[in-house]
């Protein structure tokens, strides 16, 4: 009896658990958060650059594009004043928002499927702020 109650347990947490969201199952990001981002990204890339860490697109396994980073790195987020999940869901629309501009990729190409979409608000954002966008991929050398 003990064993079937166990087991009925076992059974119906599994049947409640739900699985987790992809990263990018998130409302679009503002004008507000878009300049938050920009300013934040240039100490993030230099904490990953220090720690030898990337964050990776990926595939998740229902086939939806999703970001791998690791537990420092959110740990690092959350101490810079982010949610994780919120600014990683940024950094991935950000720059498949840079490269649909980029590439002049319109609704009809195929887009990588590790590729999260992007909001016609959120790209028409991502042009607006293209230049700023395109500065922190390609800081400039200082002047001598």
């Amino acid at each position: 009896m003990k064993r079937l109650c166990l087991t009925l347990l076992l059974i119906l947490a599994c049947a409640a658990a739900v699985p987790a969201a992809s990263l990018y199952e998130q409302p679009p990001f503002t004008e507000k958060e878009l300049q938050r981002f920009i300013a934040a990204f240039p100490g993030f890339r230099a904490w990953c650059k220090a720690q030898r860490v990337q964050p990776r697109p990926l595939v998740d396994a229902s086939g939806k594009a999703d970001l791998a980073y690791t537990p420092e790195t959110g740990a690092y987020l959350k101490g810079e004043g982010w949610e994780p999940e919120r600014f990683l869901c940024l950094f991935g629309r950000v720059a498949a928002g840079v490269a649909m501009i980029q590439n002049e990729r319109n609704g009809a190409d195929p887009k990588p499927l590790d590729m999260p979409g992007v909001s016609g608000d959120e790209l028409d954002l991502v042009r607006r702020h293209l230049p700023e966008l395109l500065a922190l991929r390609h800081p400039q050398l200082p002047q001598k």
